[in-house]
């Protein structure tokens, strides 16, 4: 979306603790000409927020949070939600909340932010019949909204048992390429994930024995046909040729979970 308004992505490679922005590439290429900056949380993991607020505050731009995948994580024991300019949230039903469809949210403190949001999410409407300028259709229908309501009451419940299940993985595989959560970060786990060599041996090996497994996302975004970017980002490069994720959903039963361990331990 963010090309199709015209913008012109200027890409930062992640770092190999916890994959997020690496703060020291975006100091690279922060400049005057860049109009705000995007920082995307991955597998519950957010950013560093401190860092990435002083650096655009500096620069008079506002902070774009994707927490896409962060949903009831913390930054410093403040929700995600609360500290960004805009924060955007999805709602896809992989997700730690989420409803039976697409759907998705935004939130801020900025009156101006919203009011332009919601027009952009309706036609560009301001009214029935009078559009301002192009925008989509993105209207979150009342089931799917009436569905979350439902699950939200249990968000805390079911990131408290990934939590859980992503320590028992933490003190018992037998690998440390694990996500490494940073002490200001309350991870929600919506991934968990480790880096392994020979990845697709390792994927079948563990299908083979009823594992199924995942990899978010075999090819970064810089790299995409329709991006065609030139930009170079070895850490994302090297994260996105060894990532595997693993069972990780609130209800996985302890004998599924010493399973996965068992058989992950075996093969790497």
């Amino acid at each position: 979306m963010l090309i199709q308004t015209g913008a012109i992505p200027v890409w930062v490679d992640s770092n190999l603790e916890d994959y997020t922005v690496d703060i020291e590439d975006l100091n690279r290429k922060i400049s005057k000409e860049i109009k705000a900056i995007v920082a995307i949380d991955l597998f519950g993991h957010v950013c560093n927020y401190d860092k990435i607020l002083k650096i655009a505050s500096s620069f008079n731009i506002p902070v774009i949070q994707d927490a896409a995948q962060s949903f009831g994580s913390k930054f410093n024991n403040k929700i995600t939600g609360s500290y960004s300019d805009i924060t955007c949230f999805s709602f896809r039903p992989a997700k730690n909340l989420y409803c039976m469809g697409d759907g998705g949210g935004v939130v801020s403190k900025n009156e101006t932010f919203i009011n332009q949001i919601k027009m952009s999410c309706d036609h560009g409407r301001t009214d029935k019949y009078v559009h301002e300028f192009i925008g989509w259709n993105m209207r979150l229908d009342a089931i799917q909204a009436n569905i979350m309501n439902k699950l939200i009451v249990h968000i805390d419940e079911f990131n408290k048992m990934r939590r859980s299940i992503a320590q028992i993985y933490d003190e018992n595989l037998k690998t440390d390429t694990f996500v490494k959560t940073k002490n200001y970060c309350e991870n929600s786990y919506y991934q968990y994930t480790i880096r392994v060599k020979n990845r697709d041996k390792i994927i079948c090996k563990l299908r083979d024995n009823g594992i199924n497994t995942g990899v978010q996302w075999p090819i970064s975004l810089h790299q995409q046909p329709a991006i065609k970017s030139k930009y170079n980002l070895p850490n994302a490069e090297k994260i996105q040729s060894e990532i595997l994720s693993i069972p990780c959903y609130p209800y996985l039963q302890e004998d599924e979970l010493n399973y996965v361990i068992e058989n992950i331990n075996k093969i790497i």
